[in-house]
């Protein structure tokens, strides 16, 4: 088997020195980039930390070349290629990968973001001994804000010629790291990524990644990721029962929770979350329970199952559950979680039950929670302060008015839920 994650897990970590390399010291950044114009600049300047940036353009026609070409004037640091789109995402990355001349690579997308409050952290990698490769914490945005999914993804390994990313799609770079015996470790670095914000340009993307999945090789399809990735794909297009049908392949296939022991209960919240948009209620309680008792640190079948409760009127046996996603202390893995989101959301349920029944004080406490926690979120600040003036709380009706100023000043207010 071509992607066998058990053969590949056996082989990281039996490197016995550190790789040698004839690359100049420091780190290239490597990016792919296709009719960008208008988010390419924002990443290039988020790069700070970068020796190298090396660009593969894959066909922009929307002036995208035209800024890298004068973006390249004035930082030297800057290397672009021209190219060609050929339904690969591994070819047109490895390209980039060519163009690096320094000893440690990091890939991005052109719709990222790094804050710099993590440059130094990427410096600090640079010093590394090259046996190792790192993971990132990838955080998607809402509002461009960083509320959306967040998971690990191997970004930052060693400038080696045997490592080079594989598949056209979902493509990964773990299998060949693999073969050198790299060790594979997670750090805190966050990066920000834009690419999941407007729900039109997720539905084109669903509908590329059905259409390259297909062009791909046998040994592809006995790929749990890869499978679940053409089952979230049909998911995202509302395909309902195209995505159950997958899901319950990807659960079915050999070893899931082997070879990926993230996948396995992601596969069952996946198939409760189509059991209940296809009216089957009863259905996706059982694998939400299924999923917890694999995961019990995600928050994801709590929050659903709690929104049945919720939706059928049975909201104090709700509330508990979401009191269970405020408390539950989460792990970031390989796969998104939403943790973020699910709070938010779940201090509004519960806000609100509060406020229904009349208890003014502790909807300002819960209202409170989450100007503290979630201070880009205006609904906060304004349901406290209703909340306390109820109460006749003014000193905490003033501290609150006085945080939600600050916060105008800062500009960090994005949404309201």
């Amino acid at each position: 088997m071509k992607y066998d994650q058990i053969a590949c897990q056996k082989l990281i970590g039996t490197i016995k020195e550190p790789l040698q390399t004839d690359f100049k010291p420091g780190l290239s950044v490597c990016m792919i980039c296709r009719d960008n114009k208008d988010i390419i600049e924002r990443a290039i300047k988020s790069f700070a930390f970068a020796d190298e940036i090396c660009i593969y353009d894959t066909g922009s026609v929307d002036g995208t070349q035209t800024i890298l070409a004068r973006l390249g004037v004035f930082d030297k640091r800057i290397h672009w290629k021209p190219g060609i789109w050929d339904d690969d995402f591994s070819r047109a990355r490895n390209c980039s990968i060519e163009m690096a001349t320094r000893k440690w690579i990091i890939w991005m997308d052109s719709d990222d973001v790094v804050p710099e409050s993590e440059h130094a952290k990427i410096v600090d990698l640079k010093a590394s001994p090259l046996d190792t490769c790192f993971s990132v914490k990838v955080v998607s945005t809402g509002n461009g804000h960083p509320i959306g999914g967040e998971f690990h993804q191997i970004r930052m390994f060693p400038n080696h010629p045997t490592i080079r990313f594989q598949k056209r799609i979902h493509e990964q770079i773990i299998y060949t790291a693999s073969t050198l015996g790299l060790h594979v470790k997670a750090t805190d670095v966050t990066v920000q990524h834009h690419g999941y914000e407007k729900a039109d340009s997720n539905i084109e993307k669903a509908k590329r990644n059905i259409r390259v999945s297909m062009l791909e090789d046998e040994d592809c399809f006995e790929d749990p990721a890869f499978m679940w990735s053409i089952a979230n794909s049909f998911q995202v297009l509302g395909q309902f029962k195209e995505a159950l049908d997958q899901y319950v392949n990807v659960w079915n296939m050999p070893d899931l929770q082997s070879r990926h022991v993230d996948l396995h209960a992601e596969t069952a919240f996946n198939i409760g979350q189509l059991h209940s948009a296809l009216g089957d209620q009863e259905k996706a309680v059982e694998w939400y329970e299924k999923c917890h008792e694999i995961a019990p640190s995600k928050l994801e079948p709590i929050f659903h199952q709690a929104e049945i409760l919720f939706n059928a009127g049975l909201e104090a046996q709700a509330m508990k559950l979401y009191e269970q996603v405020l408390t539950t202390k989460t792990v970031t893995t390989l796969v998104a979680n939403h943790a973020t989101a699910l709070r938010i959301n779940s201090l509004k349920r519960v806000g609100e039950y509060a406020e229904k029944h009349g208890q003014w004080l502790d909807a300002g406490r819960v209202w409170e929670n989450m100007v503290v926690n979630f201070p880009s979120v205006v609904t906060g600040y304004d349901r406290a302060i209703d909340a306390y003036s109820k109460t006749y709380k003014k000193d905490k009706v003033e501290e609150i008015k006085a945080k939600k100023e600050k916060a105008e000043a800062s500009k960090i207010l994005k949404f309201e839920v």
